[in-house]
């Protein structure tokens, strides 16, 4: 029995020596993956698949083997791997390795031919974007989305894609990726022929340089390739220039290919050197790829029976031509960009849909839980809630008593203060009015009038030579202790108030009338009411805070 245990606890002790072993290998194999793709394959070959233990480690492996192979320009068209990968990251996942998984299911799916399921999980990775610290990874995708819309011909889009490469590999800040992105919008623009044929013959020229003089072999050799094809079909200068880049350094550094040795072919076809159209002919045709190379054979057949006068041939060639385009045709109306993000938006919502399920599952397990924890709160603090409910009962009562106490005491103050400054201005105000009324009626009320006029003018700006006399401070300060410091809040709120204007409202506030304001001023009464009415008006108006306070006050 002891020894039996014993050989189990040997075996568990082994299990975990061995997942450690495999988690450090494939810890190694992420570090060695950008700098040594072709070592961290190897490495990958050496972990036997089997001896993997977990679902993460297992997605981990077929994550990291995918890409291996990936960057190791192996065209994997099997997804039974990367599918372990997708299955573990979609639900358990950072947004990281959800995109990985996706993107290099897209490019399987690539890989097949199967164009559409392709741009699906392409755009699929897009969603998980934004958190992607990686830009050279989001700069991939965005090329790889470009190669799909170039497939189909949808050039717009795909110029749009490979310009959002290029800005992913500008913040990424490798120089290789982004020349290889500057060559992708260049064959693009020279393939839409929209009058941008020029821009994108420019830039494949500093592209060809750069790789010239960084020995990037194949971008150069892309480069020069495809400037072939473009001079062989230019009509400005397009001979010239294809002479010059066959006899330069560019194609020197070059190992030869099928499209350099076309380009010499059809130079010595269009010179007409030793009844060379037979052998360029046969040539190219042996080596013709793709319904491009035929179209264009077909269409130099075309020009040169036309122009040897041998017409039933030439319209023999015309017709494949008519043919070719058709074909094209029928394969963008077949198979359009459309339908592709039509099944990118129904596997988005099934997606989604299985993303709100799981989230409804928790959300209603959390609830449970929480309605738990809070109806055994309630029962452990009933009883000590019971017996505060007496005590802040009693305190609301004597907050009530104290309130109700405060606004009666509060009342009565407010009714004292209003009386006495009332009567603080009465008798003044009423002397002002007997004043008005009576000046130059009576002579023998002369000396009455100049006692009255001389308090009067104690109050009044109009002898005044200082900017803000003693009794207009006064004043100030009495209006602002009554009434809530209204004269302090006007300054501040209309800080442009002229002086007199200013006066007038200190007269206002402390209750003279239109007649005593009169004899303060000197103005008449009808342009103290006048002044009044502007006032008000421009206060209406204002965006003050205070405005119908000192409506209110007037």
């Amino acid at each position: 029995m002891k020894r039996g245990f014993l050989y189990c606890f040997l075996f568990f002790l082994l299990g975990l020596s061995g997942c450690r072993d495999e988690n450090v290998a494939l810890n190694r194999v992420g570090a060695l993956m950008q700098s040594s793709p072709d070592s961290a394959l190897m490495l990958l070959q050496k972990i036997d698949f089997n001896s993997v233990v977990g679902e993460k480690a297992r997605a981990r492996y077929a994550l990291l083997y995918s890409q291996a192979l990936d960057k190791n320009f192996i065209d994997l068209q099997s997804d039974s791997l990367i599918n372990i990968a997708l299955d573990y990251y979609m639900y358990n996942g950072s947004d990281e390795e959800k995109f990985h998984s996706l993107y290099y299911r897209g490019r399987i799916e690539q890989n097949r031919g199967d164009w559409i399921s392709a741009i699906s999980f392409f755009l699929r990775a897009q969603e998980y974007l934004s958190d992607l610290t990686d830009y050279r990874m989001a700069g991939m995708l965005y090329a790889q989305l470009g190669r799909v819309y170039s497939e189909y011909y949808d050039y717009p889009k795909a110029l749009k894609a490979y310009e959002n490469a290029l800005e992913y590999y500008k913040k990424s800040g490798i120089e290789k990726y982004i020349r290889f992105a500057h060559f992708d919008i260049a064959l693009i623009r020279i393939n839409m022929r929209d009058g941008s044929c020029d821009q994108g013959e420019e830039v494949l020229l500093e592209t060809m340089d750069w790789a010239y003089e960084n020995d990037e072999q194949y971008l150069l050799l892309s480069c020069v390739e495809t400037l072939c094809q473009y001079y062989q079909t230019s009509t400005a200068g397009g001979l010239e220039k294809l002479k010059k880049l066959l006899s330069g350094k560019y194609v020197g550094k070059c190992m030869p290919t099928k499209h350099i040795e076309y380009a010499r072919k059809f130079l010595e076809f269009i010179e007409r050197q030793n009844s060379s159209a037979q052998s360029y002919f046969n040539y190219a045709w042996k080596n013709a790829s793709s319904i491009f190379d035929s179209l264009l054979l077909y269409n130099q057949e075309y020009n040169l029976y036309k122009e040897l006068q041998q017409y039933e041939v030439a319209l023999d060639r015309y017709e494949k031509v008519e043919a070719l385009h058709g074909k094209i045709l029928r394969k963008v109306i077949e198979q359009p960009v459309l339908s592709v993000q039509n099944e990118y938006y129904r596997n988005q919502s099934l997606v989604k849909e299985i993303e709100l399920e799981k989230n409804r599952i928790i959300g209603i397990i959390v609830s449970i839980l929480l309605c738990m924890a809070i109806f055994i709160l309630c029962i452990v603090h009933k009883y000590r809630i019971s017996k505060k409910e007496i005590q802040i009962r009693d305190y609301i009562e004597l907050y009530e008593d104290l309130k109700e106490m405060f606004n009666v005491r509060e009342n009565q103050m407010e009714k004292q203060l209003s009386v006495l400054f009332k009567k603080q201005y009465e008798l003044l105000n009423k002397l002002a009015i007997t004043m008005y009324e009576t000046q130059g009626i009576n002579k023998d009320k002369d000396f009455v009038y100049r006692q009255i006029k001389t308090e009067i003018e104690s109050i009044s700006f109009l002898h005044s030579k200082n900017e803000y006399h003693s009794q207009m401070v006064q004043l100030e300060t009495i209006i602002n202790g009554y009434k809530n410091d209204v004269i302090t809040k006007l300054k501040l709120d209309f800080p442009g108030l002229k002086k007199s204007d200013l006066y007038l409202m200190c007269y206002i506030y402390a209750g003279f009338s239109g007649k005593a304001i009169s004899l303060f001023t000197g103005d008449s009464v009808k342009n103290i009411y006048t002044k009044k009415s502007r006032l008000k008006s421009m206060i209406m108006e204002s965006n003050s805070i205070n405005k119908d306070l000192f409506i209110e006050m007037m």
